[in-house]
């Protein structure tokens, strides 16, 4: 698998219906950034297949710090209500 699509997998996965809100030019971005730290704590100038989940990993982590409001979960009124006694 290519890199882009573990992290479109993992995207629809943990957002569901918001995965679309996250456009092609933040994901190379993210990608980017987490290849950097990795090359650089490993001391590589590449990243061999078998990291690619962590890449993707990190890359999700460095999303999460941008745009947080992807990662909330939405509270409904009825759990609201539920959650009063």
């Amino acid at each position: 698998m290519r890199i882009e699509e573990i992290l479109d997998y993992k995207l629809k996965k943990l957002l569901a219906d918001k995965a679309n809100s996250v456009g092609d030019e933040d994901k190379k971005f993210i990608l980017a950034q987490a290849k950097v730290k990795i090359q650089t704590y490993c001391h590589r100038r590449d990243i061999p297949k078998e990291a690619y989940y962590i890449w993707a990993d990190i890359a999700i982590e460095i999303l999460k710090t941008l745009n947080k409001s992807l990662f909330e979960k939405e509270v409904s009124e009825e759990d609201l209500l539920n959650k009063i006694t």
